[in-house]
């Protein structure tokens, strides 16, 4: 919290700041080979074992 009480006191605008961050990622089902960003996709990827929700992986998946 005190890297977040700098930050401000600095100036930083208060929305811009993250004081934790996710340990998932979006996934998605890629409908060609083509794997950049951009890639044509058709819908959320299979759930993952532990998240059980689809187009969510935790980073342990």
């Amino acid at each position: 919290a005190s890297t977040v009480s700098y930050w401000l006191s600095k100036g930083a605008s208060p929305e811009k700041l993250l004081l934790g961050f996710p340990t998932y990622g979006r996934t998605f089902r890629l409908t060609s080979s083509l794997m950049g960003p951009g890639a044509p996709t058709n819908g959320p990827a299979d759930a993952g074992p532990y998240t059980r929700d689809a187009g969510y992986w935790s980073y342990y998946e």
